[in-house]
C-alpha cells in the first residue's frame, strides 16, 4: 500500500511539473507573439517561471536577436529590454542570455538603440554568479571599448556601467581606470553632449582631479551647452570644495531656472556638518 501511494505521488509529481513546463512554453509564446502589447507583455513575464526549456530558452534568445520592422521597433526594443532583464537574473539563463546580448552588441546591423539598451545590461550580467569567467572578460572589455565609441549614447552607457562595477566592495574595475575613460570623453571633440554630462560626473566621482577642474572651468561659462553647466555645477556639490562656494552663490542668481536649481543643491552639499 505503501508502495502504491508513493507512485501516486510521484506521478502527481511528474503531471504537475509537465503542466508548469507547459504552462511557462505558453506563457512565453504568448509573450513572443508579435500582436502582444507592452503592458500585456509586463503581465505575462510575471507567469515566467525558470528554468525554462532548452527549445523555448532558444526562442527567447531568438527574439533579443531579432531586428523589428521600423512601425514595430519602438515596443519591440522594449519587450525584448524587459525579457533580457528576466533572462540575466535567472541563473539557469544567464550565460546564455549574456552571450546572445554580447553578440547583439556586436552586430553593426542591430537597431542601434536596441544595442545601446544591451550595453546596460553588461553591468547587470557581470553581478550575476553564474556568469562564466569567458563572459565576465568579454563583457568587460565589450564595456571599456564602448566606452570610447562616439555613437549616440553608447558612450555614456558604458561608462555609467563601469562606474556602477567600480563602487562594488569587490570592484570589477578600477575606478582610476573609469576616470580616464571619461576623460577622454570630456576633452574629445568627437562625442556629443550627453555623453559629455555622464563623463563629467563619471569622472569627476571616479576621483579624477581634472574632471574636478573642468567642472569649475564650465560652470561658470556662459558659451558652454547648458547641460554640460548644470552637470559641472553638480559635480562641485559633491567633489568640489569651500572654494567653490563663491562661484555657486552667483549662479544661483543665474536667469536660468536649472543653473539656480543646481548651484542650490550644490551650496547645500558642501555646507552640510
Amino acid at each position: 500500500m505503501l508502495g502504491y501511494l508513493r507512485y501516486v505521488s510521484l506521478f502527481s509529481a511528474s503531471i504537475l511539473l509537465l503542466a508548469g513546463a507547459v504552462c511557462a512554453s505558453e506563457a512565453v509564446e504568448r509573450y513572443l507573439a508579435s500582436n502582444t502589447s507592452l503592458k500585456e507583455g509586463k503581465r505575462i513575464l510575471d507567469d515566467f517561471d525558470a528554468p525554462l526549456s532548452a527549445e523555448v530558452l532558444t526562442s527567447c534568445l531568438e527574439f533579443l536577436r531579432h531586428t523589428f520592422p521600423e512601425d514595430e521597433v519602438a515596443i519591440g526594443r522594449v519587450r525584448q529590454n524587459d525579457l533580457a532583464d528576466w533572462l540575466i537574473q535567472q541563473p539557469a539563463h544567464t550565460e546564455a542570455c549574456t552571450i546572445a546580448i554580447l553578440e547583439v552588441v556586436a552586430d553593426e546591423n542591430a537597431d542601434l538603440l536596441w544595442r545601446e539598451f544591451c550595453i546596460q545590461k553588461l553591468a547587470l550580467a557581470l553581478e550575476q554568479a553564474s556568469l562564466s569567467e569567458e563572459s565576465t572578460r568579454q563583457c568587460l572589455n565589450t564595456l571599456i571599448e564602448k566606452a570610447s565609441d562616439t555613437r549616440i549614447s553608447f558612450s555614456g552607457s558604458a561608462l555609467l556601467g563601469l562606474y556602477r562595477l567600480s563602487k562594488k566592495d569587490a570592484p570589477l574595475v578600477e575606478p582610476s581606470k573609469v576616470a580616464s575613460l571619461a576623460e577622454h570623453v570630456v576633452e574629445s571633440p568627437d562625442f556629443a553632449g550627453a555623453n559629455k554630462v555622464t563623463a563629467l560626473q563619471v569622472a569627476g566621482l571616479s576621483g579624477s582631479e581634472k574632471a574636478v577642474h573642468l567642472a569649475r572651468k564650465y560652470a561658470g561659462d556662459e558659451s558652454m551647452p547648458m547641460q554640460l553647466r548644470v552637470s559641472a555645477v553638480a559635480l562641485l556639490g559633491n567633489a568640489g570644495d569651500e572654494s567653490d562656494l563663491t562661484e555657486l552663490k552667483k549662479l544661483t542668481r543665474s536667469l536660468d531656472f536649472r543653473l539656480r536649481k543646481a548651484a542650490e543643491g550644490a551650496i547645500s552639499n558642501l555646507t552640510k556638518t
